[in-house]
């Protein structure tokens, strides 16, 4: 659209006869777009030009069938999050492509028990030139099964530098804070939604958590603030609202 809302141009991609889901969509350096979602078979990256013709589309591996989050990173390229078909289940999955889209380098979590899933939600460039990917992990305690926050930070060619579990939560965005650590959002069950702040290693410094009343929360989306708070975008599933909340 332009300035005032006014549609310039629309464009539809992907077949008619199967289930297609646009997931994150950015504008690029050269002023085109950068999107990524389902076919509801795989995971999909589309480049488009400013007018929206698409210049390339990449399915980094066969075996994801969906792709969260992609963004350009300062070098031209493109990192990306999601999930992979692994073991009867889905492993978390994120990687760097070229500007072409041809894929550099990935990064699979080990395999799970059928029927459970480990995804990444978001995935962001850092200061250092490194990734953090943040999501979720499946894993199994000696009472039971849980889904555990994870944060997975690589250098610049994908080498994992470190990961952190926190038991309990999904995490579903992220930012880099001035200091160089992150603070998460996330779910932690129910109707409780968490604010966490970790360190540049990973590890937690505090925690602030909320209750919306009667709903369930999907954290969308968190921002810095200009004063040094967040902002945080969050959809509530069973009141089919939206909250905007700043903290």
């Amino acid at each position: 659209t332009n300035s005032n809302g006014g549609v310039l141009w629309s464009r539809k991609y992907g077949s008619s006869t199967v289930s297609e889901e646009c997931l994150s969509a950015k504008e690029t350096s050269d002023g085109g777009y950068i999107m990524c979602g389902t076919t509801g078979v795989y995971g999909a990256i589309i480049k488009t030009t400013s007018s929206g013709a698409i210049q390339w589309s990449a399915r980094p591996v066969s075996s994801v069938p969906r792709i969260n989050k992609v963004i350009q990173t300062n070098d031209g390229g493109f990192a990306y999050g999601g999930y992979a078909n692994f073991g009867g289940g889905y492993s978390a999955h994120f990687g760097k492509l070229n500007s072409a889209g041809a894929t550099l380098w990935s990064y699979e979590t080990a395999s799970i028990p059928a029927n459970n899933q480990s995804s990444i939600s978001t995935i962001l460039e850092t200061f250092d030139k490194g990734y953090l990917a943040a999501g979720y992990v499946y894993d199994s305690t000696g009472t039971g099964t849980d889904n555990w926050l994870a944060l997975f930070k690589t250098d610049s060619n994908g080498a994992r530098q470190w990961t952190k579990k926190y038991k309990s939560g999904r995490a579903y965005d992220a930012v880099q804070t001035p200091d160089s650590g992150f603070v998460v959002v996330g779910d932690l069950g129910g109707s409780l939604m968490g604010i966490s702040k970790f360190n540049k290693n990973g590890d937690s410094v505090w925690k602030y958590i909320t209750v919306y009343g009667g709903t369930v929360p999907t954290p969308k989306s968190i921002k810095l603030a200009s004063d040094g708070g967040f902002i945080v975008l969050v959809y509530g599933s069973s009141s089919n609202n939206g909250h905007l909340t700043k903290f």
